[in-house]
This record gives structure tokens, sequence and C-alpha cells, in this order.
């Protein structure tokens, strides 16, 4: 008897080989675009737009993913790009619904949000307890940090109603990450950046770095790569000597790989897979890769969507020319950097989204972004570990 996994994927593995990540491990929709606040460093478009994704087309894109294959026995559904909070906790419970009497009880989803926080409401809270939701804050630290690029229409700060939402958060018992992105003006304050979000409380800490993508046509990071690394090296410094700090998302995956390669493991990235992720953009435009893309323009292809919910045959996509061009440019830029790269281990090829944005097309290696979110970090965590077993030695021969 063939096993589930195999069969589920069949189709898909005749098309790429075995070995890559398997598909639809997470499905991000684009609740709505309109976003409450005007974050200088924001990559994305349309953030005045207030439309909204409608909710009658989610059970033919389920119904087809499912006949397709591509829906195994779970997956992460986020709800992201705009604020996704700007809409009602009954948008998202009819959504949830939806969703369930599409898949029934015999697949898991793993619904997730990623919020500024500012529009959180105790309807909000219940929906989350009620589904388990997951919950990602985006706060960048304290407010002589956060509030100098986040910030409203206006130019008013919006730390202080970020809190409000945290508070909120807290006092309902419901747990959540941090996401911070990590700018120019950061990188002198690591100490005071970290012990802030550790006194969250959060789960987990993680660091997005201002890059080059989508509407931000510029980072204050370019030229400061050795204050970044040496702002990472705080933050690991502290988070290993911190008792019962929470997790640094960017440092356990540092340390994941620098355990993997020990024993030979080899990284794969989902970007760089087609279907392991699946965007879903207001319109019902469909892109897979890198999230960014849906909101991306390639000089030669254009916009990179494959198709709408409507339109969208998931078993004949590697028969449309325009999804195979851009899936061998992709796989063309992973073939350079396993050839070329020694961090490859450590991303598994990169985002074609940051390829893209910084070199324009997806036939490339070396980003800033890879240099700074891979590299540096790999670096760091590589240095500890050499370190820490050296003093290990040490102390045997003393012994």
């Amino acid at each position: 008897m063939v096993p589930q996994r195999l069969r589920l994927l069949r189709w898909y593995r005749a098309a790429v080989r075995p070995g890559d990540a398997s598909p639809l491990n997470l499905v991000m929709v684009q609740s709505t675009t309109f976003c409450n606040i005007d974050c200088s460093y924001c990559y994305l478009p349309n953030r005045d737009s207030k439309g909204r994704f409608d909710l009658a087309r989610l059970p033919l894109l389920l119904k087809k993913l499912d006949a397709a294959g591509l829906v195994g026995l779970e997956f992460s559904l986020v709800w992201h790009a705009g604020e996704p909070l700007v809409l009602p906790a009954d948008y998202y419970r009819q959504a949830f619904e939806t969703v369930k009497r599409s898949l029934g009880e015999r697949v898991r989803i793993r619904h997730s949000f990623q919020t500024n926080a500012m529009l959180v409401t105790e309807e909000h809270c219940k929906l989350f307890k009620e589904y388990g939701a997951s919950i990602g804050v985006s706060i960048d630290g304290p407010d002589f940090v956060h509030d100098r690029f986040r910030r409203t229409r206006s130019g008013a700060g919006t730390h202080a109603q970020a809190m409000r939402g945290v508070e909120l958060l807290r006092s309902q018992g419901i747990p959540f990450t941090t996401i911070s992105v990590v700018t120019a003006d950061a990188l002198p304050h690591a100490d005071e950046i970290f012990d802030f979000l550790v006194g969250l409380k959060p789960l987990e800490i993680g660091f997005n770095v201002d890059e080059l993508e989508g509407e931000n046509l510029s980072s204050t990071l370019t030229g400061a790569e050795s204050q970044y690394r040496a702002f990472m090296k705080r933050i690991m410094d502290r988070a290993l000597t911190t008792k019962g700090a929470p997790t640094v998302r960017e440092l356990k995956q540092a340390f994941g790989a620098v355990q993997g390669s020990v024993f030979g493991a080899t990284a794969v990235s989902s970007e760089c897979n087609p279907l392991s992720i699946l965007n879903v953009g207001i319109d019902g435009r469909l892109t897979t890769y890198s999230p960014e893309l849906l909101d991306s323009k390639h000089p030669v292809f254009g916009d990179i969507s494959f198709g709408t919910i409507e339109s969208v045959d998931f078993t004949k996509l590697f028969d449309e020319p325009k999804f195979i061009q851009v899936h061998e440019e992709v796989m063309a830029g992973v073939e350079k950097c396993r050839d070329t790269c020694g961090y490859f281990d450590a991303c598994g090829g990169g985002a074609p989204s940051n390829k893209l944005a910084e070199h324009g097309t997806f036939a490339a290696t070396e980003t800033a972004f890879c240099r700074q979110k891979y590299k540096i970090t790999t670096d760091l965590a590589h240095e500890h570990v050499v370190a820490r077993l050296a003093e290990v030695g040490r102390a045997r021969v003393k012994a």
C-alpha cells in the first residue's frame, strides 16, 4: 500500500525532484491590504485600500487544493498583509467555520495572525481562544525605537496603542510571539530592545531586517553589516545568559543549521519550492514561493501570479509556460547558491523575493538579506559552538 503522504504528492513529485520540501505547508491570505498605520519601511502597496477578501471564494480554493492532492494532514493558514485586525472577529469566525466545513476534521489547520496589536479587542481575544489561533505581534522595542518608523499617517507614534493591545492579550491569557524590524537606528540599542521584549513575556522573539523589497526601495542597514553583526552578537549573548528568556527565532535557526551540518543535513527552503507556500491575494490572485511576491513585478514575466482561485488547475501548473519559466529561474538561483555558497545548508537557496528585489532576477545568489539573515547569524552560532567546545576541552585537560 502506498503511504498517504506519497500518494497525495505523486503528481507533484513527477515535476519536482524527490527530497525537496513537500507542498502546502502554509497558505497566506490577504484578508485586507488596508493598514491602520504607515510604517516607513513597509514593503506592501495598497495600504489605503479598504477592500476585503471575499470568503465565498474559500470553499472553491480548498476544494481545488484537496482535489489536486495538495492537502495533507495539516497546514498553517496565516492572515497577514495589511493589518488583519482591521476586520472584526466575526469575519474570521466565518472564515474558520468555512475552512472546517470544507476540509472536515481530518485536516488540522493552524490559524495565525500577524498584527500590530493596536486594534485587538475582547471579541478578537475570544476568537483566538476559541480556535487556538497563534498570534504574532509586530513591535520593534521600547517607544524611542518603535516610534521612529512605526507611525500613524499623521506622524504620531504607535507604541502606546500597541502596548494596550499587548496588555489585553496578556490579561486574556493569550500567548504570542513578537517580530521586530531591525533598522540602523536600533543597532546601538540591543540591550534596551532585548530587555523590553523579554519583559513582554512572549513565547519567541523574532528579528526581521530592514530589507530592500517591494515598496521599500532602500534599507537603513546598507553599509551597516558590521554593526548589525554586533547587534545580533549582543542579542545572542543576552539570550544565552538570561534565565527564562524566550527563544530567539534567528538563533534557533542558526544553531539548528550548525547542528544539522555536523550530521550532513541539507536545508530546504520552502520559499524555493512551488506550492509549499501558497499566497492568496485580496482579489483571488495566486502566487507561490515567497509571500512577498504577491505584489511584486518581474522585469520579464511581469505579474508573477499564476492565476486566480476560479481559473487555476493545480494539477496542470507544470504544463503552464509562465509557471515553468518562473520555476526554472527560481531553481537556477538555487543551483547557483548550492554551487557557490558555503552557507547553502543554512538556507537552502534563499528567498526568491529578495533576489528579485536586489538583482532583478530569481537566478541570482547572495543578497544583503541573506548576509544579514543567514550568514551573520550562522557565523555567530558556529563561533559560539567552537568556543564552548574549546572550553570543555580545556576543562577536561585540567581535570
